[in-house]
């Protein structure tokens, strides 16, 4: 390590690193896996706290003890979509115990990149950047000269070239304007301060990847000196193209079609139509799962279900049902016609049984549409979603008089109490049902607008379920935070 290397090393600050990922970095380094955190370290702290994405190259001969000591570690494998997955590129989640925060890791095993959507090249330089890593916050990273020759390429490759075309117009009219992001920006401020030249054209002779260092440097230079036009942008990037012919993973036309369909599917009109639109985040392989809350009135599924969703959908593709009683335009007619047949003046000759019927027909449509619901939701998880679901109409509730979400004909042997009984018994367990439980008193002082027979009721029969591999008995008259906490790891095992 030489001594600018020390000094990048000494001079970093204390990391608020999550324990999931310190954990992952000690077992990597006990087994000997080769890795580094290749790219943006200027944020890296930021990476190491869950706020943002971590990017790790891994040496391929260590794929195998790498992928154990994630599993070990807490994470979990998710997929990208067909169009957003690159070869040697997966994507772990981690779910760190202490914090309930998720944490999402790219993890490379080839160096892929180029245009968003497209990352047409590889280079082959994965042993050059493990050979020159350094330290920072405990975590190997590239030596500041192999990162910005690296963010070179990577930030040239990204440019949007009709974006250039138009800037250079502009730059002549409004002067030269910012090209890249602020994060990009950040980045190269933080290398520049910390390359050293000499060593920086030593290491492009030793990568063999077709640039110069006077290309670098007179890229850092305009940077500091506020000349990065379009012209000069735009000539560099066809320069660079064309020296990374050879590393072309695909043809040209490929690469505008790929470009071509995440344009189309991130625009507004797409956005319109949920049926057209791709999933945009990631699934879990093979099948996703379904997740439903029961409770007593003032156990809080409402809120968790509301929490652990938005928890979930900070990356995975989350959906969300309620099961329990609809209160759309059928439902409403239903009533108002059970209300009319049931007035004195209607209370003769056929319109008698009418009332009846309308309630019978209100719980078999009810019946239906949870059937519909979980039949929705059984297809979303074979899609690789997670699905959360408020309420579901538990068998163990049947014996009620009125079932909480269940079935309310039990009592009657017609036509109609068969069909309410077969729509519930398509429905069946979930993945996991967590039960809340909670004292009456203090679900009374949560809730106390409904019947207190009907509440002891409730319950009752909640206090009557038995755990078992599918349900699991969560306490919620702990504070909210541990509740949610509680919640979040029985989640996580089934993922």
């Amino acid at each position: 390590m030489t001594q600018q290397q020390v000094e990048i090393h000494e001079s970093a600050v204390s990391s608020n690193a999550l324990s999931v990922v310190e954990a992952l970095f000690q077992r990597w380094q006990a087994s000997g896996v080769g890795y580094c955190h290749w790219k943006s370290n200027a944020h890296l702290d930021a990476a190491l706290a869950g706020r943002t994405d971590l990017d790790i190259l891994v040496a391929a001969e260590n794929k195998d003890c790498c992928g154990e000591a994630l599993i070990e570690s807490n994470y979990r494998r998710v997929m990208s979509h067909g169009w957003q997955r690159y070869p040697d590129v997966e994507d772990w989640i981690g779910l760190d115990n202490e914090t309930g925060r998720l944490v999402h890791m790219h993890l490379h095993y080839a160096l892929v990149l180029g245009e968003k959507h497209a990352k047409n090249y590889h280079l082959p330089v994965e042993t050059w950047i493990l050979n020159n890593t350094t330290e920072l916050h405990d975590v190997r990273v590239p030596v500041p000269e192999v990162e910005i020759i690296i963010l070179y390429v990577r930030c040239l490759q990204k440019l949007d070239r009709m974006r250039l075309l138009r800037g250079i117009l502009r730059d002549r009219l409004k002067g030269t304007g910012n090209y890249f992001p602020h994060n990009i920006q950040d980045e190269i401020i933080w290398l520049k301060e910390r390359i050293n030249r000499a060593l920086l054209q030593r290491l492009i002779d030793e990568s063999l990847i077709p640039i110069s260092s006077v290309e670098v440097t007179d890229f850092i230079e305009r940077f500091e000196t506020g000349k990065l036009h379009a012209r000069y942008l735009l000539r560099q990037q066809t320069a660079i193209r064309k020296k990374l012919q050879p590393y072309r993973r695909f043809p040209a036309w490929r690469c505008a079609t790929r470009r071509l369909a995440a344009a189309i599917n991130n625009s507004r009109s797409v956005s319109r139509f949920p049926m057209l639109r791709r999933q945009q985040k990631k699934t879990l392989p093979d099948m996703g799962r379904i997740f439903a809350f029961v409770g007593a009135d003032g156990s809080g599924k409402s809120s968790l279900v509301k929490d652990v969703q938005a928890w979930l959908a900070w990356k995975l593709e989350t959906d969300m049902a309620y099961m329990g009683k609809r209160r759309d335009r059928v439902s409403r007619y239903l009533g108002r016609c059970r209300n009319r047949f049931t007035r004195d003046r209607f209370a003769n000759g056929l319109a008698t049984g009418l009332a009846p019927l309308c309630q019978d027909l209100a719980a078999v449509y009810q019946a239906w549409q949870r059937r519909r619901l979980y039949r929705r939701a059984t297809r979303m998880r074979q899609e690789g979603h997670v699905v959360i679901i408020d309420r579901f109409p538990l068998h163990d509730f049947w014996t009620m008089a009125e079932p909480m979400d269940g079935p309310r004909l039990l009592a009657k042997n017609n036509w109609l109490a068969r069909l309410e009984r077969r729509f519930y018994e398509d429905i069946a367990l979930p993945d996991r049902v967590f039960v809340l439980r909670a004292p009456l008193d203090v679900l009374r002082k949560r809730k106390n607008d409904i019947a207190y027979e009907m509440h002891v009721e409730k319950v009752a029969a909640i206090e009557s379920l038995t755990p078992t591999s599918c349900i699991k008995l969560v306490d919620v008259h702990q504070t909210y935070p541990e509740v949610l906490t509680t919640v979040k790891e029985l989640v996580w095992e089934m993922i």
